[in-house]
């Protein structure tokens, strides 16, 4: 995804971003976890290409074999359009469909020829995609992996919430996971010597359209479920919150039973990954420590998640940690300047009062 020059002289990162940025370097720079992921050669080969085509072919012509997202992946592989995750989604789809390679009508010689799982399979790049998902799923994961490690060492952090997280069922059979990463003016729990509030409007659209955020299972990045960037992940902010909503395919397992473990409320909990632009510290009437997130300077993940309400890893406090430790720090600083500005002051009154008393004896 390369950095663009816009209309009014800024810059933005892809097609989507936002024109913010004074130049080039600065977008590259802000974006540059994303940017090696991006950079994947995710072209398809001729054979996965022919495969693409033979079975939109055999569909048109029979009327049977696969479903709308395997007939989308095979346009995604003719337009040369993949994406990282639909590149995982391939390898998947393949690897739990080998078994159909066994069925009745899957090769020439056999009757009913070409069968549903042979058609399926010609959609999602056949024989050919197998070897070159795995390779291309390897240096997926290699990058995300990386990725994560810079933003990790680049100050994300993650919270989670106990907000209703449900599924809703819609007339056309679909499940649809609507849940918030985050509320606003909720009081944590205690962290671990602090207390943490998310102020009202932290979350916006422009913070939303410049980050590229993925639904995972427990932030898990092998468990994709969706991704805004791709149109499947919507994302909004509300007066509530941070809303995220999208639809669990059928055709992932883990999402499936993600599904079934939520409408058993078994999963109702919610998380995110975010760093912050803007934070501030006090201490409230009671001597709590408060940390009130005034901006969220970038998402990356939502998740529902399997955790207590507020239940955090000491990793994930780190950033938050530093900040309580300066912010002590600080507080120490000012009493030690009220206490050497109490002892000037009483020096001085001191003084005055030695002056006063040594006047009036000479009078």
């Amino acid at each position: 995804m390369p950095s663009l020059k816009c209309a009014n002289g800024k810059w933005k990162w892809g097609e989507t971003g936002a024109c913010k940025y004074d130049s080039k370097k600065q977008a590259d720079d802000d974006n540059s976890n994303y940017r090696a992921l991006s950079d994947i050669d995710l072209t398809p080969t001729e054979g996965m290409v022919a495969e693409a085509k033979k079975g939109k072919e055999w569909r048109a012509e029979f009327g049977r074999g696969g479903t709308d997202v395997g007939l989308k992946t095979a346009n995604m592989i003719i337009d040369n359009s993949l994406t990282p995750d639909r590149v995982t989604r391939m390898f998947s789809y393949l690897k739990r469909h080998e078994v159909d390679k066994q069925g009745k009508g899957f090769t020439p010689d056999e009757d009913g020829f070409p069968s549903a799982g042979r058609i399926a399979w010609a959609l999602w790049g056949g024989d050919a995609a197998v070897k070159w998902s795995e390779r291309k799923r390897k240096e997926i994961i290699e990058e995300e992996e990386k990725g994560v490690r810079n933003i990790n060492n680049n100050n994300m952090e993650k919270r989670i919430f106990n907000v209703e997280t449900r599924v809703d069922s819609t007339d056309d059979g679909k499940d649809v996971v609507v849940g918030y990463a985050s509320v606003y003016d909720s009081r944590s729990n205690n962290l671990g010597g602090f207390y943490e509030f998310v102020e009202r409007g932290a979350f916006n659209e422009e913070l939303i359209s410049n980050s590229d955020v993925r639904a995972l299972i427990n932030h898990d990045p092998n468990l994709i479920l969706a991704r805004n960037t791709s149109g499947t992940l919507k994302l909004s902010a509300d007066e509530r919150g941070l809303k995220y909503e999208f639809d669990l395919d059928p055709e992932l397992s883990y999402a499936k039973d993600l599904g079934v473990s939520m409408k058993r409320g078994d999963i109702s909990s919610s998380s995110f990954a975010f760093t912050v632009a803007e934070d501030e510290w006090s201490t409230d009437d009671e001597g709590n420590n408060i940390r009130t997130i005034k901006k969220i300077d970038r998402l990356y993940d939502v998740s529902p998640v399997t955790y207590p309400a507020y239940n955090m890893a000491e990793s994930d406090l780190v950033v938050a940690k530093r900040g309580l430790k300066e912010y002590q720090e600080s507080l120490v600083e000012e009493t030690k300047e009220e206490i050497i500005e109490e002892k000037e002051n009483n020096l001085v009154r001191g003084s005055l009062i030695s002056l006063n008393i040594e006047l009036k004896k000479r009078k």
